[in-house]
């Protein structure tokens, strides 16, 4: 794309319902703090249209890496905590499901990024655990995005919305 800006722009078309037009421009980020923004308008797209952040779990499972995207809503969540003491609890899940070493669900992080986080949930604040999900948010961002968009479950998705707008309803993007 062309650079109009900060980003890399993009024409997408399609029907949004928080949009009220046809084509958008897409400013896809060229820094890491514009890709943060960014990873939040495709979560939002995402929840846009019917079955697409369904579609990308279920496309995660398949790869077994669905504790991506279940770490990073989670952290999104834990952001949103006003709390301490729910801050504190909330915390603690997370890192015994996701970051602790043989966690359950344990992310994909560097030795340091895992004890940099750990050391600052040892105090928790709402960015405590920005590091480590903006961490997976590229793994996911240059890995598991790229292969979920090029796979048949998304075809299947945009064929099925492309299907309706035809018939006039309200969908998500048809790219």
């Amino acid at each position: 794309g062309e650079f109009c800006c900060d980003f890399i722009c993009v024409p997408v078309t399609g029907t949004f319902p928080s949009f009220p037009h046809n084509t958008y421009v897409l400013h896809a980020a060229r820094s890491t703090v514009f890709l943060l923004k960014l990873f939040s308008f495709i979560y939002t797209l995402i929840h846009s249209f019917p079955d697409g952040l369904a579609a990308f779990r279920t496309f995660l499972k398949t790869e077994f890496s669905d504790e991506n995207i279940e770490f990073w809503m989670a952290c999104e969540d834990y952001k949103k905590i006003k709390s301490s003491t729910k801050l504190v609890s909330k915390a603690n899940k997370i890192f015994k499901e996701f970051i602790d070493v043989q966690a359950p669900r344990e992310i994909n992080i560097d030795y340091r990024t895992r004890e940099k986080t750990k050391q600052s949930l040892a105090d928790p604040t709402p960015t405590s655990l920005n590091e480590a999900q903006a961490k997976i948010y590229s793994l996911m961002e240059k890995d598991s995005y790229p292969r979920f968009l090029r796979s048949k479950m998304y075809q299947d998705i945009i064929n099925r919305a492309q299907m309706q707008d035809r018939r006039g309803t309200k969908t998500g993007p048809t790219l």
